[in-house]
C-alpha cells in the first residue's frame, strides 16, 4: 500500500503519532526481509507506524543484505514515488 510523502495543506501529525513514512518503512522491511531471509525465517514486523527497537533491528538486518538501490527503490515505491 503506497502512502503519499507530501501532506499538502494538512495539519502535521502530532509528534508521537504514527507516521505514513513509518508504515512505508515497515512494509519495505517486511517485503525485503521475507525475500532475502525467507518467509519462515523473517519475523514479520507489526505494521503500526511506530519506529521502535524491532523496526530498527529489522532495518539493520535488511541493510546488510540488500543493495542500497533495492532498499531505496522499494521504500520509494511504498511512498508512492514509483
Amino acid at each position: 500500500m503506497a502512502v503519499p510523502l507530501f501532506r499538502g495543506s494538512q495539519k502535521p501529525p502530532a509528534e508521537k503519532a504514527p507516521r505514513r513514512e513509518s508504515f512505508a518503512l515497515q512494509d519495505t522491511l517486511n517485503e525485503l526481509g521475507s525475500g532475502f531471509y525467507g518467509a519462515g525465517k523473517w519475523p514479520t514486523l507489526k505494521r503500526d507506524g511506530w519506529i521502535g527497537d524491532k523496526t530498527k533491528e529489522a532495518f539493520g538486518r535488511v541493510a546488510k543484505v540488500s543493495e542500497p538501490d533495492k532498499l531505496t527503490q522499494t521504500f520509494g515505491s511504498f511512498l508512492g514515488f514509483f
